[in-house]
């Protein structure tokens, strides 16, 4: 799944590149998706309507990240203070599951597949809206606003992940006992959270290169660290992509399946 995002988890797919940022790593997908975030036009199912609230959509966390410089680009927080967020975002997404879960069981199996593709559809305009976030954040040079950006996405990935999961569990329940679309489900799930982590890497190494000492060296005829971050970029891009190919794949799957119960 992909609840949220973990910076961690990001700098450790960085941290893994050779030194020339080869690790075979690309670009967004949706109830399909184009490799540049936008939604394939395909099939569209109406569903019965059942989005996330902006309520639920308000929810999220704010990440504190180190800026490309070194130096904090948000105010601290402390482990405490982390914590404790934990625990109320915890207690906020049981709740919230309880809700979801109570909307989803009502649904026919039909419903309940196009329900999944239309949270797929939302996560595909979130990762946009992120995208976009992070150019806006690039052309400002104002790199404190990045945390603001990833805790309104970490909000909208974390709804849309807690509902396809439910959807997940309903679907191999004895309701409709159906563990082939379950499994389907979590290799989807699997799938979106490997393009996250590989999407919040991108990011990071694009903000790694607007560093003022990176680009004092590359006024000095220097270009060896740039060089290494466009190669990781270009490496992250390619994993996104294939990521995103597989995504499709497995929509499509389920579309069909959706198709076949009209």
């Amino acid at each position: 799944m992909s609840d949220g995002i973990d910076i961690n988890k990001a700098l450790s797919i960085l941290s893994m590149r050779t030194p020339h940022g080869h690790d075979e790593t690309a670009e967004h997908s949706d109830h399909g998706e184009h490799k540049d975030g936008a939604a394939v036009s395909g099939c569209h199912h109406a569903g019965n309507g059942h989005g996330v609230s902006e309520d639920m959509r308000s929810m999220g966390q704010t990440l504190n990240l180190m800026g490309p410089g070194g130096e904090e680009s948000a105010t601290p927080v402390s482990g405490e203070e982390l914590e404790e967020q934990r625990r109320v975002m915890q207690k906020e997404r049981e709740a919230r599951e309880i809700k979801i879960r109570a909307e989803l069981e009502s649904m026919s199996l039909q419903e309940l597949l196009n329900a999944i593709l239309k949270s797929q559809s939302e996560r595909t305009m979130t990762y946009k809206e992120y995208d976009h976030g992070l150019q806006v954040v690039l052309e400002s040079g104002n790199l404190s606003s990045y945390p603001n950006v990833c805790a309104k996405a970490t909000a909208s990935f974390a709804v849309l992940s807690d509902s396809i999961n439910v959807m997940k569990g309903i679907l191999a329940s004895a309701k409709w006992k159906r563990p082939d679309l379950a499994t389907l489900v979590k290799k989807l799930q699997d799938c979106e959270r490997e393009k996250l982590n590989a999407t919040v890497a991108l990011h990071l190494e694009q903000l790694r290169a607007t560093d003022p000492f990176l680009l004092e060296q590359d006024g000095k005829g220097d270009k060896r660290v740039s060089k290494l971050l466009h190669e990781g970029a270009l490496s992250l891009k390619a994993k996104v992509a294939q990521t995103i190919e597989d995504i499709n794949d497995i929509i499509e799957e389920l579309r069909c399946e959706a198709a076949d119960k009209e």
